[in-house]
């Protein structure tokens, strides 16, 4: 989606591949679960939407493009599941 509307969000402290190490310090135990998917648009409108509702649109460039619909993209994210000493 990124680079359909030319943006880099910046690199966050707290990411997928470090977020593990960074817990095991404050938890006994942590496990990372990906959660990878394929996203589908049906229409125009809804890249535009999403774009919107991130916590980066205001950064990506303007007007947003109007790309072919279908639009696939791909997410790559993960849950951590931490556990404190019994």
């Amino acid at each position: 989606m990124w680079d359909l509307v030319g943006f880099r969000p910046p690199l966050r402290q707290f990411s997928r591949e470090n977020g593990e190490e960074t817990l095991r310090r404050h938890f006994v135990r942590v496990e990372r679960h990906d959660v990878d998917a394929a996203l589908v648009f049906p229409d125009v409108a809804a890249v535009h939407e999403y774009v919107e509702s991130t916590f980066f649109s205001a950064a990506a460039p303007r007007p947003l493009p109007e790309p072919e619909v279908p639009f696939r993209c791909r997410t790559v994210n993960a849950v951590f599941v931490a556990e404190t000493a019994a």
